[in-house]
């Protein structure tokens, strides 16, 4: 097996750098190798602020759907795919890693021919390793190029929602080996969530993501099949519909807000639904 083992990240230019320099140190302490993805036009101050780290601009980014240069998972997955054959790792770019000698081979043996998993542990100091765990995400995720290669290209992007239901989703769905570790290894300097009005659009990506994955995976003639369409199909249809439906643009402020909020109400219940469904897949690991 190579010693060489890569975490994939997208550094943010300007913003948290004290942060980012922390989790980046970290994880070069653990003995990983780091790769950020960011365009050309912010690489050249990156380098001066992460000295050490490795930068590669995909050619396109998400500025068009996100107002921000952010970058599409599927090309992070296809530089290891085309590049570097192997296990690596993807991890937010303000996560701190922090683990026992030996963390880096335990991870690279466990994540061969699986999605390796881990949540974070929500610090209000830098400094401390206690605090409240984060149950609804995951920050860091591990495997290899094989498992790399059963992904879909379904448009998410680090620094915006469900990438992190994405890929552990695809595995639970196909019955892939799924792992998570039952660790506390990854930590985060709590702040408060930032999400615009984009979250509406990743949400119904995802929504997207699950009708065409689970068609991927089952039959059409299942029944089980035919009722989760047709959930989708009609249920779910009419409360986008209603969202952006010209019906809707005589409402009222306050009618208007149900109509949202209706949206928001359900696919916050089918993301707790997803998340539980995930974890009863994964099996459960220490490292």
């Amino acid at each position: 097996m190579s010693e060489t083992f890569t975490l994939a990240t997208s550094l943010v230019p300007g913003r948290n750098l004290d942060v980012q320099r922390q989790a980046v140190a970290s994880w070069r302490a653990l003995g990983f190798d780091v790769l950020s993805f960011n365009r050309d036009s912010e690489i050249e101050s990156l380098r001066v602020d992460f000295p050490g780290v490795a930068f590669h601009d995909p050619g396109r980014d998400a500025y068009d759907a996100t107002g921000k240069p952010l970058i599409y998972l599927a090309d992070i997955l296809g530089h290891f795919i085309a590049r570097q054959a192997g296990v690596f790792g993807i991890v937010n770019s303000d996560i701190l890693l922090d683990a026992s000698e030996g963390f880096k081979q335990r991870v690279a043996s466990e994540a061969q021919g699986s999605l390796l998993v881990t949540t974070r542990v929500e610090i209000t100091d830098l400094g401390e390793r206690t605090g409240k765990r984060n149950l609804w995400g995951f920050d860091a995720m591990f495997l290899d190029t094989q498992m790399a290669a059963r992904f879909t290209d379904c448009g998410f992007c680090l620094g915006m929602p469900f990438w992190d239901y994405w890929m552990p989703m695809t595995a639970a769905i196909h019955g892939l080996a799924l792992k998570q570790n039952k660790n506390d290894v990854a930590f985060h300097l709590k702040h408060a969530e930032a999400w615009s009005g984009k979250r509406f659009l990743f949400s119904h990506m995802f929504v997207k993501f699950l009708q065409d994955e689970i068609a991927r995976a089952r039959m059409p003639a299942d029944p089980s099949f035919a009722f989760l369409q047709g959930f989708f199909s009609y249920y779910y249809a009419k409360i986008h519909a209603r969202l952006l439906g010209s019906d809707t643009a005589d409402l009222a402020q306050d009618e208007k807000f149900h109509v949202a909020a209706q949206f928001a109400e359900f696919t916050d219940a089918l993301n707790e639904t997803t998340f539980m469904f995930m974890r009863r897949q994964a099996r459960l690991i220490e490292l």
